[in-house]
């Protein structure tokens, strides 16, 4: 076996966390810049704090803000327009940027302005229309604006997740079956297929080729001209350009447990139990990254404590702090504009939005 090693120009920098300074190392392998992180933060002294500036979704009231379970998705258009799938009701509703209820479409069934799983996810896609992609298949409704029925798009993969480059295509995280992966394609804004990202990220067991997986939503993130990707199963978050060509390592002293997935049968069936997860990554006002982390306790049969929180780390990569998420609730959007839109579901469902009020 050869051995190759490949060290180009190295330069570490290390400090004392003392007086807030930053402790870690920073240098170039085999061309990529990799940014090591240690366990405390650039300002362990400071807290991060969020300010709540809207809320939707009451426990008692009127009936579009009493939302029916816990299936709750979320997405943002330009304009700040709000929109909610009540996974429970089989609902799509819309509410302006403070708010105001505007308009609700939806019910269970097989028709064009029907939804059949109450799992489905939505985005905000470009000329103002929503998408509503249907769980376990490779379908996305659209509407417009108005909550008026376009067409629906068939995708020759099972979408996980989708964000749009430049309003000129779409970039799909794909469920593929056998091993856990993280992977990804590129298609128009009408479904058609282009390429695939050239890099796939395999973690986890192996499984039979009709049975998949997926610990992590939304792993790989396109933003502009830059992916995000961070490996669920160690922390690790990459930075890759459109071409997959890989441009930075961001790495932080977190131990992460291996995917808790049991197989058998050959690998033909398996049980998925709750698992330490790492991602998926955000990006705010292209200037800091923030990675989702999941951190879960085995405290008996079949019982875990899950804590959930958001590492945040500057424009140079360097670790700043964590911020614990409430129980209950979790980190959905990042909007342009710098807004934090997040999901409730103890002790009512509930969407709200906050503001960052640490100054980094």
């Amino acid at each position: 076996m050869k051995r190759f090693i490949f060290i180009l120009f190295v330069v570490f920098f290390v400090f004392s966390t003392i007086g807030g300074q930053w402790k870690g190392k920073v240098y170039i392998k085999n061309g990529v810049k990799i940014i090591e992180n240690g366990e405390r933060g650039f300002i362990p002294n400071r807290k991060i704090k969020f300010k709540e500036t809207l809320s939707i979704g009451k426990e008692e009231g009127e009936d579009y803000l009493m939302f029916g379970g816990q299936n709750l998705d979320l997405a943002v258009s330009d304009d700040g327009s709000i929109y909610i799938f009540d996974g429970k009701k089989y609902k799509l509703l819309k509410f302006d940027k403070n708010g105001k209820f505007l308009w609700q479409i939806g019910r269970k069934g097989e028709g064009p302005e029907d939804f059949k799983s109450e799992y489905s996810q939505i985005y905000s896609a470009p000329l103002s229309r929503i998408v509503v992609a249907e769980t376990f298949t490779s379908l996305l409704k659209v509407f417009d604006s108005r909550g008026r029925y376009i067409k629906t798009i068939k995708l020759n993969q099972k979408p996980v997740y989708i964000n749009f480059i430049d309003n000129k295509m779409m970039f799909v995280n794909i469920f593929l079956f056998g091993q856990p992966t993280i992977a990804a394609a590129f298609y128009t804004p009408d479904g058609k297929f282009i390429s695939k990202f050239p890099v796939e990220y395999k973690y986890g067991p192996k499984l039979s080729s009709g049975v998949g997986v997926s610990l992590s939503t939304g792993a790989m993130k396109a933003y502009g001209k830059k992916v995000l990707m961070s490996l669920p199963d160690k922390y690790e978050i990459r930075e890759y350009n459109l071409k997959g060509e890989l441009k930075r390592i961001i790495k932080r002293k977190v131990k992460l447990s291996p995917p808790n997935i049991k197989v058998f049968n050959g690998g033909g069936g398996l049980t998925v139990y709750p698992s330490d997860v790492s991602g998926p990554p955000f990006l705010y006002e292209n200037r800091l990254i923030i990675n989702r982390i999941i951190k879960v306790k085995k405290t008996g049969k079949n019982k875990y404590i899950t804590t959930k929180y958001l590492d945040f780390f500057n424009g140079e990569g360097k670790y700043l702090g964590s911020y614990t998420l409430p129980e209950g609730v979790d980190l959905k959007i990042v909007d342009s504009k710098g807004n934090f839109y997040f999901i409730q579901k103890d002790p009512f469902p509930k969407v709200f939005r906050a503001n960052l009020l640490s100054d980094f």
